[in-house]
């Protein structure tokens, strides 16, 4: 599963904040409420009058129901919450259309949270009657429910019903893990202070951000189809394509929004998703290039380069389950084999084996550098945009400045990865380290390196 790491830290802090601004609105009149409830001090522990009349107190404080406080304070934490999620979230978006989703988030949270709000309020007023030790299974409900409010409010504003019903899933486990951790919170501080206010401070914090964490988490271990642009201010964003039919241009509307290239129409190209493996890219306003070929239509498979004017995305499908794992028949005698094709899209040279030498000849099949070969002894040989790079690869704007090296280590020749964004790829698989092989295919950015002497 490849996991959006910038998205769940993204999502992460702000949940964080919207709790910490929850906890300074909110937290002087919950001092105050609290204040009001009946206590089991130890000075009447002993004195059973006291004590039964205390607990009575108590009893009839959790049977009085407060619908109004209750949908004022959950109200406001779902829309917090799922506000800063949204603002989070559209960090690709126009601030037009920023503002309008995290005011559609704020609305959606506050009618799901306060409506969840005096629900719990209800139910925890019906515990209380019956038995008053029973108002302790209403609190994990109210967090779920919380989470749930929190989620949907982000959830409806992702563009499909899809996205919605995970960023649902993911507030309802987010409340209830994140209510845990506040109650555990709020239990091992309650010594610090007698108005609980510094348990509160770190536990609504903590909520919040695992919200945000458990939305984020979820949606990427069911997404199947997303593209990552590689290049640009946006270099490293994944968008999940969970709509049937995504568009691309420079419409501030755009399911992928690209900003800043004349040469991008408003309306410019649209991916779409039949099926869970069928995905097509179809141009709808400008020219669109899969691997550096032009092309009206084209079905997409993983790690394709798509090509919008100046912008770079690469197209990934995760595989199905089982794909892959059928029983291996034995082709007939002379029957012809298909070999699996890899990006670019071209056929595979059979890799060989044969005993390394301290020399090695790349050439360059594809990509801004196609045609140049490369020769090199023994060594170290970094490949980058960067001045002094050996393969200096400073006309593919997709290739890191330092992206990877090759390496003689004595018996053979070994590609790594130097922590580029896009990865180092060896006949289609990205991988981290690999020895290479003649016939291998290297993949750096757009540009494809085949290894001709070794």
């Amino acid at each position: 599963m490849r996991v959006d790491r910038a998205r769940l830290v993204r999502l992460a802090l702000a949940g964080l904040m919207a709790g910490i601004v929850i906890f300074a609105i909110f937290n002087p009149g919950i001092v105050r409420e609290e204040a009001k409830i009946p206590r089991l001090d130890s000075e009447i522990i002993f004195d059973f009058d006291k004590l039964m009349q205390a607990a009575e107190d108590m009893k009839k404080y959790f049977q009085t129901p407060d619908p109004f406080g209750a949908f004022m304070f959950t109200g406001a934490f779902a829309a917090m919450v799922g506000g800063f999620l949204v603002i989070a979230d559209g960090m690709s978006l126009s601030t037009k259309r920023v503002i309008l989703k995290a005011i559609f988030a704020a609305v959606v949270g506050i009618a799901i949270g306060g409506i969840s709000g005096v629900l719990i309020d209800l139910i925890v007023t019906w515990l209380a009657r019956i038995q008053l030790i029973f108002i302790l299974l209403g609190q994990p409900l109210g967090w779920v429910l919380i989470g749930g409010a929190a989620g949907a409010s982000i959830g409806l504003t992702l563009g499909s019903w899809k996205r919605a019903r995970l960023a649902i899933i993911g507030g309802l486990v987010g409340g209830f893990l994140g209510g845990m951790i506040f109650e555990g919170i709020g239990g091992l501080t309650s010594t610090i202070t007698s108005s609980g206010s510094f348990g509160r401070f770190f536990g609504f914090a903590a909520m919040g951000a695992v919200i945000g964490i458990a939305v984020s988490f979820v949606e990427d271990m069911a997404k199947r189809n997303w593209v990552v642009v590689l290049t640009g201010a946006k270099e490293g964003m994944q968008f999940i394509l969970s709509k049937p039919i995504t568009s691309i241009g420079k419409d501030e509307y755009a399911d992928i929004p690209l900003f800043g290239d004349t040469n991008v129409a408003k309306h410019h190209a649209d991916i779409i998703v039949q099926g869970h493996t069928m995905v097509t890219i179809k141009s709808t306003g400008g020219e669109v290039e899969v691997n550096g070929s032009p092309t009206p239509s084209v079905e997409l498979k993983d790690s394709d380069v798509i090509s919008i004017g100046r912008h770079r995305l690469r197209f990934h499908q995760k595989a199905l389950r089982g794909r892959g794992m059928q029983p291996y028949a034995q082709p007939d005698p002379g029957a012809h084999v298909p070999q699996a094709s890899y990006p670019p899209a071209q056929t595979m040279v059979q890799p060989m084996v044969v005993p390394a030498t301290g020399n090695i000849t790349l050439r360059v099949i594809s990509g801004p550098h196609m045609g140049q070969v490369f020769q090199f002894g023994s060594g170290s040989i970094r490949i980058g945009r960067e001045v002094g790079c050996a393969i200096n690869l400073a006309w593919d704007t997709v290739v890191s400045r330092h992206h990877a090296e090759i390496l003689w280590n004595g018996t053979g020749w070994v590609a790594r990865d130097l922590g580029s964004t896009n990865g180092l790829w060896i006949n289609g698989v990205r991988i981290s380290e690999h020895v290479l092989r003649l016939g291998d295919q290297i993949g750096i950015g757009q540009t494809w390196l085949r290894v001709e002497g070794i």
